[in-house]
């Protein structure tokens, strides 16, 4: 292949991603996908019961029924996470995220992670419209985390190709990936 400038490009397209063929690759997303679904409902399940053991409250706000409380918020929730196997933080994080989306604003299909991105939105219309009007990854159809990185998020250039919003930052980790096959070899 000859670009117009004249300069010769190879493009090399691999039958296999890893291990595993590009078909088995495409069977072990979707399986993938299915089990991070199932994951974000069983996180925001785990959310609704930390926040019932523990409701939300104003920063300083007093426990709604008077002094006789035999634990603060932060020993129940550290029971609880005891008692499941799981730290104290992981609880918290999905009681706070849980207490941002209530069940009928969460979006199926839409992970935990890509939820928790807009959670500290403090309008609620504007963090409700996060989530339903998010750009979608069109090569994948799925909403990414990286797409809600920030409030302006990503958006998708006609090429496909995925340009930041003017408020976006990358975290360590994120951003879009892009995967290259492995340049060839001189013998």
């Amino acid at each position: 292949m000859v670009d117009p400038a004249g300069v010769r490009a190879v493009i090399i397209v691999s039958d296999r991603i890893g291990n595993v063929t590009r078909t088995r690759y495409e069977q072990l997303v979707a399986e993938a996908r299915d089990l991070i679904n199932q994951m974000a409902k069983a996180q925001f399940a785990l959310g609704d019961k930390a926040l019932e053991i523990e409701p939300m409250r104003p920063v300083g706000g007093s426990m709604p029924n008077g002094t006789d409380d035999l634990f603060t918020a932060e020993e129940s929730l550290q029971m609880f996470a005891d008692d499941i196997g799981v730290a104290r933080s992981t609880v918290e994080d999905w009681r706070w995220t849980a207490s941002r989306w209530p069940e009928a604003k969460r979006k199926d299909g839409v992970s935990f992670t890509v939820h928790k991105i807009p959670a500290s939105i403090q309008d609620e219309n504007e963090r409700w419209a996060a989530i339903e009007d998010a750009p979608v990854d069109a090569a994948r159809a799925r909403t990414t985390a990286a797409f809600l990185s920030s409030p302006a998020g990503y958006r998708p250039r006609p090429d496909g190709r995925l340009i930041a919003g003017r408020r976006c930052t990358r975290s360590a980790g994120g951003g879009n990936r892009q995967h290259r096959a492995p340049a060839a070899r001189e013998p």
